[in-house]
Formats: structure tokens, C-alpha cells, sequence
């Protein structure tokens, strides 16, 4: 019993004389429960293929048999046992017979986080209170939040039994574990990570006492049992197998002779095997009899492995080593702060603060080895640093195997957590001395928790938050008023942008005010394009509303939803030029659409075309001019020059290039004629079109702007040899006035054209 006591084994004194430590472990699971009501249900890490195990196990009291997918996505009824047998136990009275799945969010794949951070579409059935599958899920949760919470007793038996009367440093390295983001994350949601996390933290402890006190057999049964118990949470918790060994050996090898016997050292060589096998022989045995594999998810890498003994030239010219700085730079912010399934992060200073604290932990580490520590603390120092290398080896080598810098994230090394956390503190505390210890270990665990506190509701909460409703007064406001119709189902009612300019590559900003006009079963898919002037698409974004946050299915008559979308324009859009925007509602998988009907309630198409937005060069060169006439029209508009071959033949396109300049802010949208006319001054052949085929009207140029503006006049057929002229002038397509002409010299062109003559036309 003296090993099961907590007052006894690591304390000295009676439970209820630790205050600080309970504080932290209350203050942890405080925000584990509030983490775990944050986060919606699904929205972690493979949690929607962990959750099927516990149904199963939950449902027919059995393990799922080897080769049975309980997820159609991210299926884990491969993973060892423990974590969802603990779990099914907590949750096997709930009826889940309505057998609620996630309605998955496509466009959350995309990687860009356009499509929505959330990985499926949250109804009010997730709602508190609780029933059925969604009880289940979240008592699930709280199972994870209970193993967090026993987790850090662990930690602060570490840290205790090194330095038992040095309290400061167990207490803050507990309170560094307890309020780390991703061990509280982890530690919230359903999946096997933290239980392997807290088991590897006990087997550390018991490691370090076997190392470091004298070797007893009930120690290494109980380090073995908990070895064998972390085998079969996750097979992660193999790192720990060879530190295991080695820290058995160093405890044989430090007893006296006299202990050290071939006798004493077989028994405890048994024990320690016994207890890893009474715990998890049956589930290895178990795989080999129905599989033929001890380990059923990487075969083909355990194989490898064979690799580099038979040959390790060959094994190392294999692994991808170009992948490995990146893994490393993503297992360090995924180690540190990673929510939902690792789109959804904190700012960039949070990761400042934390690199900052890992610099002052290297330093504080190098000044402690420089001070000559006595060998318990460099014994310390080396199991600590050698288990957190055994831990890290795993997804080092499944990245450099796979190429994969993703098979890194940070919860794969979760398991390092206890050894992380003294480390930096002892270093932290070597650092500021002895006598500053009590105030950093206060002043680090109260900074750690107000930002742990901080996190689900700054960070986490609003990636998942549904877009504003607005009501019939808002929607007076509205900048541009459209009252489209999607079929029956939804009104576009507005749209304003954030922008009437902007250049290639840059992004357009459209909001639309939609309208719920009947319940929908369907998530309907809103496309919004940004159109060219050739009605190309040069940029666009296929996501459900509310970026995945309030799909259609989610919407009730009468709701008016104000939804954003943030569309990157290509670069080689044909600027300079009109964009328009697109926008289409249609469903998955079938792409059909809803049809577009106007507010008069006419069919305009499978979709809306509107707006105006002026998309200008990037650098604008001055073009070479080789006829100059510098023609005023107006008072708003220049004819710098021209590009015109005298020469062609009937039949044949007049291709001719204009470059005006904008001389001030343009109030209309002008028209552009060319004339082809006889010595007569008969019309034989035209072409009227706004500047650059339509795609660019006078009123988006700026004052100052050059437009180079080609026109192509088709010649007829039957057109006789001659020579003919070519009139060129602006007006107005409303009224058919021509904006008055005026000549280099000032004077007032004749007609308001400008006369080309000298066009010689061969037939």
C-alpha cells in the first residue's frame, strides 16, 4: 500500500497541506472542461474516427475485429485498446441510438482555410443540453480531461522526487505541463494522445526511480505494468521500450555487489517482464494471431527498418532529408499551440513567447552543465534528454521515410511533456537564482493560465462562430441591392466590396446579404467568381456560407445572413479591365444548379452577374507612339497617338491600336467609333465598342491613366481598290451625342472626329 499512497510516495505530508498543487490541478481541469464545451464536437484531431471505437466497444462490450473501417474518414480501429475501453466504460448507459454522424464540411480540405476552419457543419443539436450521441461525446471528452488532470500528478512526482525540497520546482514545472495549450487541447477532446501521454509520465517517473533510488521489485513490476499499459494506448509509447531498458540497466548496475547478483538480477529482470507482458502481451499476441503482424499499421515501415542493418548505406541515401526542416518547424508550433485538426493556431506572438522561453532554456540548461551539477542531476539531465530523443525518433523517422513533413505534429512527442517541462523549468530556475525561485514559479503558472484562459475564447471559439444575422433595417443599409433569387430557397439581396480598385494578385473582398427564404434539407454551395472581360474566371472561392460555419441547412425562414468572402484576383488577369463578380448556388455532388431569377422574378440564368471593379496594370510602361495627334474630347479624354497600317485588302480586319489618356475623373461611360468612309464620305465599314472590346469603361480610368485601346473594323468583301479614311471620335450610347474634338492646335475639329486619310485598300 505504501507505493499507492500519494501522501507517502511523493509528498511526505497529508494531501489536503498541498494547496498550490491542487489549485493547479483544479485550475486545469477548470479549463479542460471549458476547452472541451469550447471546441465543437468533431473539431479536433481524428476525433470523428476515434469516437466510432468507443461506440463500438461501448455497444458490444468487444474490441472491433482486425480489418473492420468504423469511419469513412480517418478511421482509427487499428489503435491499441485502452484509451477507448476506459472510455466506453464511462459511456456505455447513454442511448446513442440516434446515431448522429458528422456531416463533413468539403471545403475545409482545401488547405487554405478559405473554405472554413471547421471540419463539419455544427447544428442545434450539439447544444447543451445534452442527449444521446453528443452526452456521449462530451462525457467522452471529460474522460480525457480526468487522464490530463491525473497526467500532471505524474509530472510533479518528477520533479518532486529529484528535488524533494525544492518545492518551487515541482510545482512550477507541474503548472508549466498543466496550462501548455496543446496538453490542455489534447486533453479535451476524444482521442488516445493524452492517455499514452499520461502513462508515458508515470513510466517516466517510475524510470527515474529506478534510477535513482535503490532498486526494489515492486518498482520495476509497477514500471513495467505501466510500460505495458502505454504499449497498449498507442503505439507511439514503443520510445519508450528502449529507455525502459536502459534505465533498468543503469538501476541494476548502480547496486552494490552484494545486491548484484546473478540470482537478484534475473528476478528483476522477470519482474519487469512480467509486468509488461500481464498487461499487454494479450493485445500483441492478439494482432499475430489474427493479423500475422505484431504491429498492424506499419508494416511495410517496421520492415524497413530491416533496412538499416542489412544495408545502412542504402537505408540513409533513402530517407528524405529535405523534408526534416520542415517537419521540425511544424512539430514545434504543433507541440506548443495547434487546435481543431491543425488549421486554427494562436498569433504569431504567442510562438514568440514560447521560443523565447525555449532560448532561456537552452541557456539556463548549458549554465547548469557548466556549474558542475552533482551526478543525480546529470543522471536526471540524461534520462530526461534521452527520453525525449526516443520519443522524437518515431515521427523523425516516419517523416524521413514518407517525405511527409505532416507525420511530425506535435502530439506524436506529447508524450515528452513531463521531461519538457522540468527541463525548462530547471533551467529557468538556474537562470534567476535560487532565491527568485518562488516568484517565477508564481509569475510563469499565473501568465500561463490567464493565457490558457484566454485561448478558447479568443482563438478557438471564433474560427467556429456563425457570420452575423441582420435584420429588415440593416438591410437599408445595404450598398448594393440586387433581390436575386436563388430558386425558392435564398435571396441575394445585396453585396458591397471592399474595394473599386485594386491590381493583379491582389485579393477582392465581397460581402453578401443573403436571405433564408424556405428551410432547406441541402447545404447548397455558394460560388463566388471574380470575372474578367472576357467573362473568364480570374479567381474564385466554391464554400458553404459562414465559411462551412452556417451551411444552408443550418438557415431558418426569414434569417438574413451577412457572409464574407476574400477572393485572391490571378495575376494574369487582362488588365487593365472591368471585373464582375459571379456568383451560383449549386449542390454537391451533382453541380446543379439553383436558377438566378431577377426581382421581377425572370430567369437570368444559373447564376448573377454584378458589380464594378476597376483592375489596373501592375507597372504601367508608356507605350511607343508612332503617330501622335494628341486630340482632346471633352474636357475628360486625349487621343495621344495611334497604331494603324495604311495597307490591306478586302475582306480583311482593320486592326488598329488607340492610346488615350484620362485627363480627369470620367462621369460616363463613352463609346468608342471607327469610320471607314469613301472619298464621298458614304459609311462603307464600321466598329463601335467601349475602350478594350467593352472591358474597360471610361469611367473606371484615373486621371492621368494611358489605355492602349485595340479595335479590329471588319473591311467588306466587295469593298473596290481605293484609297479611303478612317474617322475615329467618343459619345454617348444613351443620348448619341459625340463629345466635342479638338486639335492639337486647340481648334475645334469639324464633325468632332479625327480624319485618318491616306487608307489604302486593294482588292
Amino acid at each position: 500500500m505504501r507505493y499507492l499512497s500519494l501522501e507517502r510516495a511523493a509528498f511526505g505530508k497529508p494531501f489536503w497541506a498541498h494547496w498550490p498543487l491542487i489549485l493547479i490541478l483544479l485550475a486545469h481541469f477548470g479549463l479542460g472542461v471549458v476547452y472541451s464545451t469550447t471546441i465543437p464536437l468533431w473539431e479536433a484531431y481524428d476525433e470523428w474516427g476515434h469516437y466510432p471505437y468507443v461506440r463500438y466497444v461501448a455497444t458490444y462490450h468487444a474490441l472491433p475485429p482486425p480489418g473492420i473501417q468504423l469511419a469513412e474518414r480517418n478511421d482509427e480501429s487499428f489503435q491499441p485498446p485502452l484509451y477507448y475501453i476506459l472510455t466506453a466504460l464511462a459511456t456505455f448507459w447513454i442511448d446513442t441510438s440516434d446515431g448522429l454522424q458528422p456531416t463533413v464540411n468539403p471545403y475545409a480540405f482545401s488547405g487554405t482555410g478559405q473554405g472554413g476552419l471547421n471540419m463539419a457543419i455544427h447544428s442545434d443539436a450539439e447544444g447543451f443540453p445534452y442527449q444521446g450521441t453528443v452526452l456521449a461525446l462530451h462525457l467522452a471528452r471529460l474522460v480525457s480531461v480526468a487522464i490530463a488532470t491525473g497526467g500532471l500528478l505524474f509530472t510533479y512526482f518528477i520533479a518532486h522526487l529529484v528535488f524533494p525540497r525544492r518545492r518551487e520546482i515541482a510545482l512550477g514545472t507541474t503548472a508549466l505541463n498543466a496550462f501548455w495549450p496543446q496538453y490542455l487541447f489534447m486533453g479535451s477532446v476524444v482521442n488516445n494522445d493524452i492517455l499514452v501521454t499520461a502513462l508515458s509520465s508515470l513510466t517516466l517517473f517510475l524510470l527515474l526511480k529506478t534510477v535513482l533510488s535503490e532498486l526494489k521489485t515492486r518498482d520495476l513490476c509497477l514500471l513495467g505494468s505501466s510500460l505495458g499499459l502505454a504499449l497498449i494506448s498507442k503505439n507511439n509509447a514503443l520510445a519508450l521500450v528502449p529507455l525502459a531498458l536502459i534505465g533498468v540497466g543503469v538501476g541494476i548496475a548502480k547496486e552494490p555487489g552484494e545486491r548484484r547478483t546473478p540470482r537478484t538480477i534475473l528476478k528483476w529482470s522477470v519482474v519487469f517482464l512480467l509486468g509488461v507482458s500481464l498487461t499487454s502481451g494479450w493485445w500483441f499476441a492478439r494482432n499475430l494471431f489474427t493479423s500475422g503482424q505484431v504491429l498492424t499499421r506499419y508494416p511495410k515501415r517496421v520492415s524497413h527498418l530491416s533496412l538499416a542493418i542489412t544495408n545502412p548505406l542504402l537505408f540513409i541515401r533513402g530517407l528524405h532529408w529535405d523534408t526534416l526542416p520542415r517537419a521540425l518547424r511544424y512539430s514545434f508550433v504543433t507541440f506548443w499551440a495547434s487546435f481543431g485538426w491543425g488549421n486554427v493556431a494562436p498569433p504569431e506572438w504567442v510562438y514568440m513567447l514560447y521560443r523565447f522561453l525555449c532560448l532561456g532554456g537552452a541557456v539556463g540548461i548549458a549554465l547548469l552543465l557548466v556549474r558542475r551539477p552533482p551526478v543525480k542531476i546529470k543522471m536526471l539531465l540524461f534520462m530526461l534528454i534521452l527520453a525525449i530523443g526516443f520519443i522524437i525518433a518515431i515521427p523523425t523517422y516516419l517523416v524521413l521515410h514518407s517525405g511527409h513533413f505532416y507525420l511530425f505534429p506535435g502530439r506524436y512527442i506529447l508524450p515528452a511533456i513531463s521531461a519538457v517541462s522540468l527541463l525548462l523549468f530547471l533551467a529557468w530556475a538556474e537562470l534567476v537564482g535560487r532565491r527568485f525561485e518562488p516568484l517565477m514559479a508564481a509569475t510563469m503558472a499565473l501568465s500561463l493560465f490567464i493565457l490558457a484562459l484566454i485561448t478558447p475564447f479568443r482563438y478557438i471559439a471564433p474560427a467556429y462562430a456563425r457570420p452575423p444575422l441582420l435584420d429588415e433595417v440593416d438591410l437599408q443599409e445595404v450598398e448594393h441591392p440586387l433581390h436575386v433569387r436563388f430558386g425558392e430557397a435564398m435571396e441575394l439581396v445585396g453585396y458591397k466590396t471592399d474595394k473599386d480598385s485594386l491590381q493583379p494578385g491582389q485579393a477582392l473582398t465581397v460581402t453578401l446579404h443573403w436571405r433564408c427564404l424556405r428551410e432547406m434539407d441541402e447545404n447548397y454551395t455558394i460560388a463566388v467568381q471574380v470575372l474578367g472581360p472576357d467573362y473568364e474566371s480570374y479567381g474564385g472561392i466554391n464554400t458553404y456560407p459562414g465559411r462551412g460555419n452556417y451551411a444552408t441547412s443550418l438557415w431558418r425562414v426569414g434569417d438574413i445572413v451577412q457572409d464574407t468572402y476574400r477572393i485572391a484576383v490571378s495575376k494574369e488577369f487582362p488588365a487593365p479591365a472591368l471585373a464582375q463578380i459571379k456568383v451560383a448556388a449549386f449542390s454537391q455532388p451533382t453541380l446543379e444548379h439553383l436558377p438566378a431569377l431577377d426581382a421581377k422574378g425572370n430567369l437570368i440564368g444559373d447564376s448573377a452577374i454584378f458589380g464594378r471593379t476597376r483592375v489596373s496594370s501592375l507597372a504601367q510602361e508608356l507605350p511607343e507612339i508612332f503617330n501622335r495627334v494628341d486630340v482632346r474630347f471633352g474636357d475628360a479624354v486625349s487621343l495621344r497617338g495611334y497604331r494603324l497600317s495604311l495597307q490591306l485588302h478586302s475582306g480583311d480586319d482593320l486592326p488598329i491600336t488607340l492610346y488615350w489618356e484620362a485627363l480627369q475623373t470620367i462621369d460616363r461611360d463613352y463609346t468608342v467609333f471607327l469610320h471607314v468612309v469613301d472619298a464621298r464620305g458614304n459609311v462603307i465599314a464600321q466598329h463601335d465598342s467601349q475602350p478594350r472590346s467593352g472591358g474597360y469603361p471610361t469611367t473606371l480610368w484615373m486621371p492621368g491613366e494611358m489605355v492602349e485601346d485595340e479595335h479590329a473594323v471588319p473591311i467588306p468583301d466587295s469593298l473596290p481598290s481605293g484609297e479611303y479614311s478612317l474617322l475615329i471620335g467618343l459619345y454617348s450610347l444613351d443620348t448619341l451625342e459625340r463629345l466635342p474634338a479638338f486639335g492639337n492646335d486647340g481648334r475645334s475639329l469639324p464633325f468632332h472626329q479625327l480624319v485618318i486619310s491616306g487608307l489604302q485598300v486593294s482588292n
